[in-house]
């Protein structure tokens, strides 16, 4: 009888020990995940913004009351070219698809932060928030940056992405899908006439 109640003693200390550093009552979303984001965001003031990703980019400024697009050349692209003895074209400025601009511009209002996954440089890849990921670049009126951030795949749960500040190795796993929404290809911008 003795042993049992010193087992059952042992059991109870390690239950309690486990439960002072698990603690599983309190929750395990971090206290800054409700946060914006991008707290003075607002669509309206964005003038121009920019999505890249590898070879393919695209750039969308306010002309008015509407949205134009041109090609963005990037740094692999050029190489590209240059590599095949091909002139680098010139962008050429085409009418955007003013609802899908809005849409996408809107996507971001009011998206939470959500949870901080890692700030480790190394792991921008498995996160495709590195090289591979899409940065949407937006800056406001007379060239003021209003975001910079690159947007990674989904999340485990498929309503979720993840994104980084394009400056900081912190990467956040936001509670909305933005995967498909900044297509970095001119062609889905650009309203054909």
């Amino acid at each position: 009888m003795r042993r049992a109640l010193i087992y059952l003693g042992i059991v109870i200390f390690v239950g309690i020990f486990v439960v002072a550093i698990e603690n599983p009552f309190e929750s395990r979303v971090a206290k800054n995940a409700d946060l914006p984001l991008f707290p003075d965001y607002d669509t309206d003031e964005v003038f121009f913004f920019e999505i890249t990703q590898l070879v393919e980019g695209v750039k969308l400024k306010r002309e008015g009351a509407n949205w134009i697009a041109a090609e963005v050349i990037t740094s692999l692209k050029k190489d590209l070219y240059e590599s095949e003895g091909k002139e680098i074209p010139e962008p050429e400025w085409k009418p955007a698809d003013k609802s899908r601009v809005v849409s996408a511009l809107g996507s971001l209002v009011g998206l939470s932060k959500g949870i901080l996954v890692s700030a480790n440089i190394d792991r921008r890849e498995l996160y495709q928030t590195g090289q591979t990921g899409v940065r949407v670049t937006a800056l406001g009126k007379d060239k003021k940056p209003m975001f910079d951030i690159v947007v990674g795949k989904n999340g485990p749960d498929f309503t979720s992405n993840y994104v980084r500040f394009f400056e900081s190795d912190d990467v956040y796993l936001v509670p909305r899908i933005l995967t498909g929404i900044f297509s970095p290809r001119a062609s889905d911008w650009i309203v054909e006439q």
